[in-house]
């Protein structure tokens, strides 16, 4: 739910910003390009996470490009946040096995959350290799950062810090 909850958000409020003042018939399509383009990946998630539902076994297992993962999400970031201070630092191309909807949204819900957690922090999105032939992927902020307690939960299926049930969702949803 919460997958799909915030680009639903951010779709929300692109929409509303969009409206709030008059703007000429080229700025409305391209607010419109990317409205789609958002859609598009939202329903690209939700095909997939009702196609896991049913099957888990469904879940594709492809040689993911991480450094273009990991851009995706800085763009976006850079997108619904122009203020925001997020980076890229992907010194080579890298891959790693695994279902490429599934990576990339976990690094889109790590960047969101950076950006939500950590208002006016640097975000950095980093992409390398872990010195054993695989590759790792890092978002960082220089944020307030998360208590012990709350950071040994954060990998449970469906928890969710108490903190973070008030806190609105990401412009950025994911």
């Amino acid at each position: 739910a919460h997958d799909l909850r915030s680009p639903l958000a951010a779709l929300t409020a692109r929409v509303d910003a969009a409206l709030t003042r008059d703007r000429g018939p080229e700025r409305y399509r391209a607010e419109l390009r990317e409205l789609g383009t958002d859609l598009t990946r939202l329903s690209t998630l939700t095909n997939h996470l009702l196609l896991l539902a049913r099957d888990p076994a469904a879940l594709s297992r492809e040689a993911v490009p991480l450094r273009d993962l990991a851009a995706e999400a800085v763009d976006r970031a850079r997108e619904l946040s122009p203020e925001a201070d997020v980076d890229l630092i992907a010194p080579q191309a890298l891959t790693a096995y695994g279902d490429r909807v599934l990576l990339g949204q976990a690094v889109w819900n790590l960047t969101a959350n950076a950006l939500l957690h950590a208002p006016g922090a640097a975000v950095t999105v980093t992409v390398r290799g872990d010195g054993s032939g695989g590759a790792e992927i890092e978002v960082r902020d220089d944020g307030p950062g998360v208590d012990a307690p709350t950071l040994a939960r954060l990998g449970e299926a469906f928890y969710r810090p108490d903190a973070s049930r008030a806190a609105p969702s990401p412009a950025g949803g994911g």
